[in-house]
């Protein structure tokens, strides 16, 4: 396999359109600078220019855009792939159902199943279908195809997942998270971009399974060319709307989570609107904690997808040289100016500020 454990300056990405694909309409490739014919490619959609997986393509996007709606009881996550979805979706839950983990299936990420589930969470953008019944997929359970009224019909609190950036949260048209209904909360857990970087490298099509280079992968991450497009994009849109709307977007840490600290759990569940016991704290935190989610997965069927992988912060140092390390502090510096308290631990002390 060639090695390459440099610099994101070493490779080149070129982005063409496909002709012919149902499933894909671009494809994106990374190709080493000393030697073209030694390159990398991934498939994907272009959702107003932003990389996304193939089951959102613009026409489903838009035709899901026109029919989603929210109520004011509805909890939105909304996270960058692989910053603490399934953590804070398995927490947010616990906290709904007053600390009660049997209620919970962390084996198929807590995917909701219409006429099965009391509880449970949805991600439209891959699941919901205008005339679809349930059809189970074992491999990618969150996926597994609802309809728009088993949606609607969903008990509350309606937990939601979403990958998207800020512009392309689906329903909120031109006025954005203002046309929200009064009480509607959305959560947003944000990770340090290096331990991001690695656990995406290990994750979908899984880049270091296929053999890429860890340099290969982390240029398409920096230029935010992986799905749902740019970690510092995502995560400067995202702040500046929390910034703002503090009352509807709150707005955590993994690293805190990851760390069990007893004021993170007690904020969330204050804004969540839950009454923040010490009993329901204690029991959440240690409901959550990785080892007690990834038992309870292997009792109930096992992690079948992958998901539950390490569940641990800093691992990035095992990846990231001196060069790729400065060039990924250079950029954020660049992309985050002026967003002043958005800062993040990178393990051992160190701290990534804009």
């Amino acid at each position: 396999m060639f090695e390459c454990q440099g610099s994101t300056k070493e490779w080149r990405i070129v982005s063409e359109l496909i002709e012919g694909d149902p499933e894909f309409d671009t494809e994106i490739s990374v190709h080493f600078k000393l030697n073209p014919e030694i390159s990398y490619s991934v498939r994907c959609n272009s959702l107003n220019g932003i990389p996304h997986p193939k089951f959102i393509n613009m026409e489903r996007w838009a035709a899901l855009n026109n029919i989603i709606s929210y109520r004011s009881s509805d909890v939105i996550v909304a996270t960058f792939p692989k910053c603490g979805t399934t953590f804070l979706e398995h927490i947010i839950l616990l906290l709904l159902n007053k600390g009660n983990s049997s209620l919970l299936n962390p084996a198929n990420k807590n995917a909701y199943i219409p006429r099965h589930s009391s509880s449970g969470k949805v991600w439209i953008e891959a699941c919901v279908e205008q005339d679809a019944k349930y059809d189970c997929i074992p491999s990618l359970p969150e996926a597994n195809p609802i309809s728009i009224e088993d949606f609607h019909a969903m008990p509350d609190s309606r937990v939601i997942k979403t990958h998207s950036p800020i512009n392309l949260l689906l329903g909120i048209g031109s006025r954005g998270i203002q046309q929200l209904p009064i009480g509607t909360k959305i959560v947003v857990v944000t990770r340090n971009p290096f331990d991001a970087c690695v656990s995406y490298y290990h994750h979908g099509n899984n880049p270091c399974k296929q053999g890429w280079p860890f340099s290969a992968w982390a240029s398409l991450f920096l230029h935010g060319q992986t799905h749902f497009g740019s970690w510092f994009q995502w995560t400067r849109g995202w702040y500046v709307e929390h910034c703002s709307n503090t009352d509807k977007v709150h707005w955590i840490h993994y690293e805190d989570l990851n760390k069990g600290k007893r004021e993170v759990f007690q904020q969330l569940a204050e804004f969540l609107g839950v009454p923040a016991s010490d009993d329901l704290i204690d029991a959440t935190i240690e409901a959550s904690r990785f080892e007690n989610v990834k038992n309870q997965a292997d009792q109930k069927g096992g992690d079948i997808i992958g998901h539950l992988r390490k569940g641990i912060c800093g691992e990035w140092k095992k990846y990231f040289n001196s060069q790729l390390t400065e060039e990924f502090i250079q950029y954020y510096q660049n992309e985050m100016e002026g967003l002043c308290g958005l800062n993040y631990s990178l393990g051992n002390g160190e701290t990534l500020s804009a």
